[in-house]
Order: C-alpha cells, then sequence, then structure tokens
C-alpha cells in the first residue's frame, strides 16, 4: 500500500492519493501509526492540487522557510516542501538538502523524494546519502545510468 501511494506522489497524481487513502481508511483496519501517515499523505496530495491552481511562475523561494519546514515535525509538510522544490530552487537549497539526507534521523521516503527531485533536476554533484544504516555517495545525474547504485539509494 505505502509502495502504490508513493508512486502516486512521485508520479504527481495526488487525485490518485486522496482516493486511495480514503477506500483505504474506510475499508481496512490499519496501525494508527500507519492510518495517520496515510491521513497525512491526504493532506499533502490536497494541498498540491490547491497550489497547483495558484502556481506561480517566479517562485519567491525562502530558504529560511524552506529550512523551518524540511526540518519540521510533519511528515507531510517536509513532503510538501521536498515536493515544491523547483529547479532554481533545488540549487539555493542543496546544502540544506545534503544535511537531510545524511540524517538517520529523517523518514527513508523522504530521502528519497529528495534524491527523485536531484535525478529529475540532473544534479551532477557527488551527494552522501544515509539510509537504514548504510551511507554511500551517489552522483544523481547518473543514478539512473548505475543500476546496482540506483538499487542501493532508491
Amino acid at each position: 500500500l505505502e509502495t502504490y501511494v508513493t508512486i502516486l506522489v512521485q508520479t504527481n497524481d495526488y487525485e490518485g492519493v486522496i482516493e486511495t487513502v480514503e477506500k483505504v481508511l474506510q475499508t481496512k483496519d490499519i496501525m494508527p501509526e500507519q492510518k495517520e501517515k496515510l491521513a497525512q499523505l491526504a493532506l499533502f496530495a490536497e494541498g498540491m492540487l490547491n497550489e497547483v491552481d495558484t502556481s506561480r511562475v517566479d517562485s519567491n523561494f525562502e530558504l529560511d522557510e524552506f529550512t523551518n519546514e524540511i526540518f519540521g515535525e510533519s511528515f507531510g509538510q517536509k513532503l510538501r516542501a521536498i515536493q515544491q522544490l523547483s529547479l532554481k530552487d533545488l540549487d539555493l537549497a542543496l546544502p540544506i538538502l545534503k544535511k537531510f539526507l545524511i540524517d538517520e534521523k529523517q523518514h527513508p521516503y523522504l530521502k528519497t523524494s529528495i534524491l527523485y527531485k536531484m535525478i529529475e533536476n540532473q544534479i551532477e554533484e557527488e551527494i552522501e546519502v544515509e539510509k537504514f544504516g548504510n551511507t554511500i555517495k551517489v552522483i544523481p545525474a547518473f543514478t539512473g545510468h548505475n543500476e546496482e547504485q540506483s538499487d542501493n539509494v532508491i
């Protein structure tokens, strides 16, 4: 289920996220932690759908605000901050993202979302990533071309 919802988020199918979460919450007995995470993902998806309507051509990226959001408490808030990064903003946020990627307290899914953004934007800088107790170095722009490295990171 989490993998499916993850794919929906990665493909920006926010309506699919909302529909799936609503169906699961209505029909399945799930643990409170999973229910909370799914609810946050649904809120995130709703927020992203609302922001698509009011998206700005020229982003007013605030590094301090982004830093507070990505290192905040809410999983949904962190995910929204990551998903809203544009190519221009990604360069500005790179030092913060590097800190996030080596922080073992941060959720692996969020790190994967950041890596997908970096791959999508062809970041050619070597990036250190900690996931599941392992630390590796990757170059996001080339990760898709190196299957072994891609499997280790994502």
